[in-house]
């Protein structure tokens, strides 16, 4: 562990290391497009991003991106997580931990959804890649006080579990109940799924946007929702 080198403030290490990972054979990091630059070009494959923070800071850039080439996206999500906490100075290990957070894409909808218009562009793929990491946190009295001043300072990866490809319709589908067609209020398929509520409403958003799901009335105070008839639904 004492042999880890802290990325640099303009790339941390896990975005690097994702960098250097889906790297094309054909392919040149840091190249310059239009007003920003891409993280890898790639003649075959076209525009690579890897995006370890907010999903929606995307946004302006694929637009300008999808008019031109193909583009697909790197999304980290960590299954497993261990914390290590540096001294102020980092130079050694005051302790280091298990996390008992363990992501999932299905409570990712709040950023996910934020791209809505681009996720069945023709030319957009949106790769989940389902990791094991290490943070890495500094006692440097900057961070949030919920953390008594410890500051998150680095990401680093352990291993590539899986990755999870999403393009078409039938690929978000499949993060729905198995057979399940509908109709269902958000508390109910919150229940299914084994997510909060509000989860489920940002992850049913996002799908009626893309004409996935469709309002088929209420119960109660809440909608109803079922499969769209676009989606091949016999109901």
């Amino acid at each position: 562990m004492n042999e880890f080198r802290f990325g640099e403030l303009r790339e941390r290490t896990l975005h690097r290391q994702l960098k250097s990972h889906f790297l094309p054979a054909d392919g040149v990091q840091e190249v310059a497009f239009g007003r920003w630059i891409a993280d890898i070009w790639s003649p075959s494959q076209g525009i690579i991003e890897i995006q370890t923070s907010s999903l929606s800071k995307l946004r302006p850039k694929l637009r300008d991106f999808l008019a031109h080439t193909l583009v697909t996206v790197i999304h980290p999500v960590a299954l497993k997580k261990s914390v290590v906490t540096w001294n102020a100075d980092q130079t050694s290990i005051v302790r280091e931990r298990r996390s008992p957070a363990k992501g999932r894409i299905e409570t990712l909808f709040r950023e996910v959804g934020a791209l809505a218009e681009f996720l069945l562009h023709p030319g957009f793929t949106l790769w989940f890649c389902l990791i094991e990491e290490r943070e890495h946190r500094c006692e440097d009295g900057l961070g949030s006080w919920r953390r008594k001043g410890v500051s998150k300072v680095d990401r680093e990866l352990v291993s590539l579990v899986e990755l999870k490809k999403f393009r078409a319709p039938r690929d978000w589908l499949e993060l729905l109940p198995e057979g399940w067609l509908g109709p269902s209020t958000n508390k109910e398929l919150a229940e299914l799924l084994g997510l909060r509520v509000n989860q489920a409403q940002s992850l049913t958003n996002c799908y009626k946007k893309l004409g996935l799901l469709e309002d088929v009335g209420v119960s109660g105070r809440s909608r109803l929702l079922r499969l769209s008839g676009r989606t091949g639904n016999p109901g």
